[in-house]
């Protein structure tokens, strides 16, 4: 912490940058600063010498940042906290984990896929036991297209002749 806030800036500027410049060569990682705050609140309580009286003495000026740090490898996250603290982060408060685009998509087809696999399981045991088949089936939506095209949801979304 700082007495003055300008030097606690700058040297907020010189960590965030050092750190920010490690994350950026890993092609694993995506990374922004996304602000910080400052904070002026930090006093603590000392005896005078001369009065003998409990006082509050500024302490100095803290300087949080906010940096989002998105990855497709989660092994990354002991690393970038690690990486943090090393070079001169005084904290990590708080840590957030997040899929990026690339993991959504790839859980949205390995449910989808698990989904069909599971209606088919049920649709054939449901045949069987009325003693029927599917010829055909005229269509199928994409149900994550259906929700996101209320407006086109004029079709069951599964239709069967038999």
């Amino acid at each position: 912490m700082d007495k003055d806030v300008k030097t606690a800036l700058q040297k907020n500027n010189e960590v965030v940058k050092k750190v920010l410049d490690i994350y950026k060569k890993d092609e694993e990682l995506s990374v922004s600063s996304s602000g910080f705050t400052i904070d002026s609140s930090s006093y603590i309580d000392q005896i005078n010498e001369q009065t003998q009286q409990n006082e509050r003495v500024f302490e100095g000026y803290k300087v949080k940042n906010s940096i989002l740090i998105k990855s497709s490898n989660s092994q990354k996250a002991g690393k970038v906290i690690d990486d943090a603290i090393k070079n001169e982060f005084n904290a990590v408060d708080f840590v957030r984990f997040s899929p990026d685009d690339k993991q959504i998509e790839s859980a949205r087809e390995k449910l989808l896929s698990e989904a069909v696999n599971d209606a088919k399981k049920k649709v054939n045991l449901l045949l069987e036991n009325l003693k029927q088949k599917v010829i055909g089936v005229k269509k199928v939506y994409d149900i994550y297209e259906k929700i996101n095209n209320p407006k086109d949801s004029d079709d069951s979304p599964i239709q069967f002749y038999g």
